[in-house]
């Protein structure tokens, strides 16, 4: 149980101060990690790397990161960042 409340309060803290710590490209997946690696080392959370379960979380959580990312991108700037590399045939 005291891994989800360290998380919720990750959370909760991030929605305080994220306005702050985007100035320094400081994003949420960032202190997710951060997070996770010091529970890991200090022994708060044990997980079994190997595991189905682990497996498919690690694929939805990546796959929720990348579609989180992807929004991010404005049209504007992909209509700006000029055309794609185009390989001529002489």
């Amino acid at each position: 149980m005291a891994p989800f409340a360290v998380l919720l309060a990750v959370v909760l803290t991030w929605g305080l101060v994220s306005g702050r710590m985007a100035r320094y490209s400081i994003t949420l997946p960032i202190v997710l990690v951060v997070v996770g690696a010091l529970l890991s080392a200090t022994g708060v959370v044990m997980v079994e790397l190997n595991s189905e379960s682990v497996r498919v979380l690690v694929e939805l959580a990546l796959s929720i990161l990348l579609f989180a990312d992807a929004t991010e991108i404005s049209a504007r700037w992909l209509r700006s960042s000029g055309r794609l590399p185009v390989q001529d045939h002489w």
